[in-house]
This record gives structure tokens, sequence and C-alpha cells, in this order.
């Protein structure tokens, strides 16, 4: 982690021969290079022994978009493990940040657009002239354009085939998304849940992150099988209670929740519209583990519920398709020097003055802000503009030691 899994998020990608002939040369980083190969079951399995410990560190290792069964990323399964213990809390949420990051920008003289739809990505003579609204309006380009949406948004809805080489055309059309996605239940409670597992350890009433309704490793197994057919079934989850740490989150005396389940997009029953037929019916599958292990949170205790389905997902963001948080599925060839593909994964694109960012881009999803940090360097980088920001300690590190 501290030598390269962690600093390589925020350094665009190098070749993948390269980068595994530098971490070869490490005694330590070669312990990761080797895991490549294996899924992250053969992993997990060969590191811990006790059932509910391999469910535990299974369930970190795939929750953020790896198949427990997928051959290829098995680099990426430290990282994972690595994430799921280093959760942080926003305090107000974390829409807080997003409201704070837009006051820095306004105070540097930017400008957010909101509820604005872009119609296409005007591009002349090979070059991003700027952006023309739905509405007619053309917003042009200073000095370049920056897209985080998805690769087949950007290229072939706003940009457009005609504007691209063929193998930058063919290699967005073959871009994949994932088979799953989220279905979560937001909680307004009167209580706190009490955990049965918390009257021999207080403390565990505290956790940020619970992982309930896998006893051992066949359970998370037989879960994510059912989702690969589209079957909802009482699997498991992870949940939170944000305001047992963050009392802004709730009035006094009471408290939020939030459950989050890995669920298919496309239900064997009828496909993603079925969401808005069983929904409910399986808000209350999970409601009734979590009485398992907090008996507190029983109906009387909840106040209300709000529900978000893979399908609800595309609805509200439309660069999630299928309901894919991180704008394209975690597979070999879709991640670091692949991501979104070998033309732009170094955040530009064939396309002179049109740069990529997002969860689509290297080094992918969650609020780690490497897309954005990666983006910006190179941005700044092609167009000669003079960095104010430091370099991330981690990074001079891992470039000192030949890793990056």
């Amino acid at each position: 982690m501290d030598l390269f899994l962690a600093p390589a998020s925020y350094v665009n990608p190098m070749a993948s021969l390269d980068q595994s002939a530098r971490l070869e040369a490490n005694e330590i980083t070669r312990r990761d290079d080797e895991l490549t190969g294996f899924t992250p079951r053969q992993i997990v399995d060969g590191w811990f022994e006790n059932e509910r410990v391999r469910a535990l560190f299974l369930y970190l290792a795939t929750m953020w978009g790896l198949d427990y069964d997928l051959e290829g990323l098995g680099y990426l399964v430290p990282l994972m493990i690595n994430r799921g213990w280093h959760y942080r809390l926003c305090q107000g949420g974390s829409h807080h940040l997003a409201h704070l990051m837009s006051k820095v920008i306004y105070e540097n003289g930017g400008m957010i657009l909101a509820s604005t739809d872009v119609k296409r990505i005007v591009v002349d003579d090979g070059e991003a002239k700027g952006v023309e609204m739905v509405d007619g309006e053309f917003i042009e380009a200073g000095k370049f354009v920056c897209s985080s949406l998805n690769p087949q948004q950007t290229f072939l809805e706003l940009v457009g085939e005609q504007h691209l080489e063929e193998e930058l055309a063919t290699r967005t059309n073959e871009w994949q998304y994932s088979d799953w996605s989220l279905f979560t239940v937001h909680l307004a409670m009167d209580e706190a849940p009490r955990f049965k597992v918390a009257e021999s350890d207080p403390e565990l009433n505290n956790a940020l992150i619970y992982i309930l309704g896998y006893e051992g490793e066949e359970d998370l197994v037989n879960h994510f099988e059912a989702i690969k057919r589209g079957e909802l079934v009482e699997g498991g989850f992870n949940c939170c209670f944000p305001s047992v740490h963050d009392p802004l989150r709730a009035p006094s005396g009471r408290h939020i929740g939030l459950i989050s389940q890995e669920a298919p997009y496309n239900l064997s029953n009828g496909g993603p519209e079925a969401w808005y037929r069983v929904r409910r019916q399986h808000v209350e599958r999970c409601k009734s583990t979590l009485s398992k292990y907090a008996p507190n949170i029983i109906e009387e205790n909840i106040i209300w519920d709000y529900i978000s389905t893979p399908l609800d997902i595309e609805n509200k963001f439309p660069d999630m398709k299928q309901g894919c948080f991180k704008q394209g599925a975690y597979l070999p060839l879709q991640m670091g020097y692949f991501r979104p593909n070998e033309y732009c994964c170094q955040h530009s694109s064939p396309i002179n003055r049109l740069y990529m960012c997002g969860a689509c881009t290297h080094s992918g999803g969650m609020i780690t802000f490497g897309p954005g940090y990666c983006a910006t360097e190179k941005i700044a980088e092609d167009l000669g503009i003079e960095k104010w920001w430091p370099e991330p300690d981690c990074v001079r590190v891992a470039r000192e030691a030949g890793l990056l």
C-alpha cells in the first residue's frame, strides 16, 4: 500500500509491462504483482483460516467492484481490503464536501451550471472548441474541455463517431458496465442500533461499518452467484449509522442508518423495470436481516425509509449506465493503462484539447480524488500551467523507490 498501491492512485499509469517490470524489481511489490493471476477468493482463502474472517475479507475485496472469482486483477485485492478499514466519515455528509468544493470554484472565478444538459462537444479540425447546450447556447472552451461522463457518452454521444479514429470508436463500443449495482435503504430511526455482539464488548456498538448476513464464505459466494442470475435473495450487506459519530445528521436523540447491498441491475423475473414491483418487499427482507443482529431495530423503531435501486441509480445519474457506480466494470482490460482504453489512459484523448476524468478513468471510483488529480496533472503539463500544488509525499517516495 505505502510503496505502490496508494501512490499509484495519483499518477497517470504507464504501460502494463513497464509497470510490472518495476514492481518485479522490488522485493515487497513483487509479492503484490504475483497476485495478479489469482482471484480474490483464492487470495483470501490463502491468507485466512476462520470462516467468518474469510467472509469479512472476501466482502471487503469485492464490495468495490471486483468479482470474487475474477482473474487478472488480484494485485488490487490488498488495495480493496485496505480501503475497507480506512473508511472515513465526512462531517455533515459527503454532499457537504461537494458543496465546499463548489465554493472553491466560485471563489476562483469559476461557474457551475446546474440542471443543464450538454447537447454535444463541438469538434472542429480534430480539436475540441467547446460545448453546445440543449437550448442552443455555445460555450467556447478557453483552453480545454474535460468530461467526467462515461466514455460512451463522451465519445459516441457528445463527440460523435464521425470525429473518432476507427480504433478509438471500436474500443469505446467495447466498454462494459457491471452486471450488478447497489440496492440501498436510508433509515430514520428513534434510536441507535444495539447489536447482540456488543453484549460482550459495548464498543462494538460504535463501529462505523457493519457487514451482516454472511456467517461464512459460502454464504457470500451463494449470494453473489444469485446476483449473477438476476435473483433477489436474503443475502448479506454492509450498513452504517453515521449519526452515532456525527450527531449533526439527525435531531437530538434520533438516528439515521444506511443499508447498502450488492444487487443485480437486470432482474430475472422482469428485467430492470421489475425493481418497481419488488423493491418494497426486498426492503423488508433487508430490515429483517438487520433486526436479527440488532433486535431493537424493528418496524416500531423505524420512522421512515427511502429506497434506491440499481434502476434508480441509472435514472438519477445517467453516466452510471446499468446502475454501474464505477461508470464501467473493473475488468483486466478496463483498469490501469486500459481505463477507459489505451488511447485515453493518460486522461488526454486523440482529440486535441479534450480530456477525461471521473470514475471511468484511472484510478477508478470512490471519493479518492484520484481521477481528478491525475487529469489536472496532465492538463497542466500539456498547457504549460505552473503547478501551485505540491506532489503528495507518498508519490515522491514511490518515485524515489523507482516504482512510478
